[in-house]
């Protein structure tokens, strides 16, 4: 199999690692909180856009997921039905931009929308486990600077007519690296939490 591929494939691996975290735990009997179980499938639709991209030429689909994922996470952990509710007003408004948006648009815009409003959610309610709010911390607002700072570099290196990477090879590998490796901690992040929840989680 070739490298490129393999890392293709442990890239997707990374957004289906919590469930199977969790059917794991559930093996062997562990008690897991149901919101971790939603707050993990909430974190798997990243890998059911990217499967959905292989097959629709349409990318509003792969662009546009941040905004389901935001929206899951946010109706299980914000405890306030009112503020739950303006949360998903907030994540549909920026739905109805997908038409509008260019080609650099949509990775910019759906992913800092959505993702930083996760993170705004781990840093707001302090309630939540420590070890939960870490994780999101890291899976949402260190990963969006992550993404912010290879989308500059793609900005500058990318080619559009050919849909490809023209600048250095060491420069994707970096910029890419270094998200594909902060979304790796903040699953690991999230795995440990899980084993030990601590108090309940509303699940809205």
């Amino acid at each position: 199999m070739p490298p490129v591929l393999l890392a293709y494939y442990g890239v997707l691996a990374i957004d289906l690692a919590p469930l199977l975290f969790l059917a794991g735990l559930a093996w062997y009997r562990r008690p897991v909180d149901a919101a971790y179980w939603w707050i993990a499938g909430a974190l798997a639709v990243s890998f059911m856009a990217d499967v959905l991209s292989l097959v629709l030429p349409n990318r509003a689909t792969n662009d546009s997921y941040p905004l389901l994922q935001s929206g899951l996470i946010g109706l299980v952990l914000i405890e306030q039905r009112k503020q739950a509710i303006r949360y998903c007003y907030l994540l549909a408004g920026a739905a109805l931009l997908v038409p509008l948006a260019g080609m650099q648009g949509p990775d910019v815009l759906f992913s800092s929308v959505a993702w930083l409003s996760v993170a705004w959610i781990a840093y707001r309610y302090q309630s939540l486990p420590a070890r939960l709010r870490l994780s999101l911390l890291v899976l949402f607002g260190l990963s969006w600077a992550a993404w912010m700072v290879y989308c500059g570099g793609r900005a500058l290196w990318w080619d559009s007519t050919a849909e490809v990477w023209s600048g250095p090879a060491w420069a994707f590998a970096g910029l890419y690296g270094i998200y594909q490796l902060t979304r790796l901690t903040g699953t690991a992040l999230f795995c440990w939490a899980a084993l030990r929840p601590g108090p309940s989680l509303k699940v809205a």
